[in-house]
């Protein structure tokens, strides 16, 4: 269970969320949770790749993120600010999933203070993703985007389908597809 061994967890924190985490095999195309939805849990990717997204203005699918096997999928909005979801969350192929309840999730903060720095730890990661990932959007080259893109999700690029990867890095399909034939040939 890579959620329970990837942290530094004490036994008695294990054995409850051993209790109260439930884990599903969920097939591709699942959606968590979508936007406007009050989520009501956190969910860690055991195995498998999910996506955020959400309409742009034009009512076009965009995607936001990518989590991949072995990271955190939630709706900051409502985590943190206990606002609906801005986005979708769709798995793009079959997963094994862990929910742990928000109220499983203020229990153990509260019962168990040490969780609450492997918390911060998640956030800062995440929060950093997205620096880097709008310094990317801002400043590089489609070569630079693929190629950040590629050294990030090194494990998703030829997993996922091009059209998301294109609206993720705020190109067209046809440029990633080129720009991916490129990296493949070298």
């Amino acid at each position: 269970m890579k959620l329970l061994d990837n942290y530094n967890l004490s036994p008695e924190v294990q054995a409850y969320m051993r209790q109260h985490l439930v884990w599903q095999q969920l097939p591709k195309n699942t959606i968590l949770f979508s936007k406007g939805q009050t989520c009501n849990a956190v969910y860690f990717i055991e195995s498998g790749i999910a996506r955020g997204f959400y309409d742009d203005k034009n009512g076009e699918d965009t995607t936001a993120w990518f989590v991949q096997s072995g990271d955190f999928v939630y709706s900051s909005y409502n985590i943190l600010n206990r606002l609906p979801a801005s986005e979708s969350v769709q798995l793009l192929e079959a997963s094994t999933v862990v929910s742990i309840p928000l109220i499983t999730l203020d229990y153990i903060y509260t019962t168990y203070p040490e969780t609450k720095e492997i918390s911060n730890s998640i956030i800062e990661k995440h929060t950093q993703l997205l620096i880097d990932f709008t310094k990317v959007l801002r400043h590089q080259t489609t070569d630079q985007r693929i190629r950040w893109f590629t050294e990030v999700y090194p494990t998703i690029y030829e997993r996922v389908q091009k059209q998301h990867i294109a609206s993720y890095l705020g190109m067209c399909r046809e440029a990633v597809s080129h720009a991916l034939s490129a990296k493949h040939k070298k």
